[in-house]
């Protein structure tokens, strides 16, 4: 869902209603929100501005896959974060100032990112975002849909229980994670580059997504 800050909003502590006051969604306790990924508070948020994009919008969370583990980021403006406004911006422009252009051509990846089901856990993942188009305005995105890449998760689906002692770094140009096997899992060792330059004739490094965006993980 795509509001833009024009759009007024009134809360009441319990919910949050259109201007007709007709709609009330009491999911979360505190309506569109913003999060403080330090401190973990939450906030009202209908600025559209809180992320420092280019835009002025909000773009709330409205449905999400296993609603049992992540209820928590219903609702939650994720334009409001800096980590991902620069891919939602890539995505939008992408649409609106080039007329050939399609969803898929404009799908972007956002910066490694820390979710807000997961908080206070600081596991990397990083979010896909397919731009959502009408069939009688291709050029104007009114929604984004986004794919979850837990990290952790997407090593250990690559790996068996006979990986042992292999070091993995992802990076986004940005920050690098690094995550060791031990018996085909992958654990997480902090938000940082661990290999060591003894193993250096041993590295191999690729581009792990094909998305566009400004993000580019290796």
């Amino acid at each position: 869902m795509l509001l833009d800050s024009n759009n007024t909003v009134r809360f009441d502590g319990n919910s949050i209603h259109n201007d007709g006051g007709n709609s009330t969604n009491d999911v979360n306790p505190v309506g569109i929100f913003a999060l403080d990924f330090t401190t973990g508070k939450k906030y009202h948020d209908t600025t559209g501005t809180s992320g420092g994009g280019k835009y002025e919008m909000l773009l709330p969370v409205v449905e999400a896959t296993d609603l049992h583990d992540n209820a928590d980021v219903l609702m939650f403006n994720i334009y409001s974060h800096n980590q991902r406004v620069s891919a939602i911006d890539y995505a939008f422009d992408c649409i609106e100032l080039n007329t050939t252009s399609s969803p898929l051509q404009c799908t972007a990846i956002t910066e490694i990112i820390n979710l807000v089901q997961d908080f206070p856990d600081k596991i990397p993942s990083s979010l896909t975002l397919m731009p959502i188009v009408p069939c009688d305005n291709p050029n104007h995105v009114v929604g984004l849909v986004s794919a979850v890449h837990n990290w952790d998760k997407v090593l250990n689906l690559a790996s068996n229980e006979k990986v042992d002692g292999i070091m993995v770094v992802i990076s986004d140009g940005q920050s690098s994670h690094s995550f060791v096997y031990e018996k085909g899992q992958a654990i997480y060792m902090g938000n940082q580059d661990s290999h060591t330059s003894h193993y250096e004739n041993q590295r191999v490094s690729f581009i792990a997504t094909s998305f566009g965006g400004p993000e580019v993980y290796n």
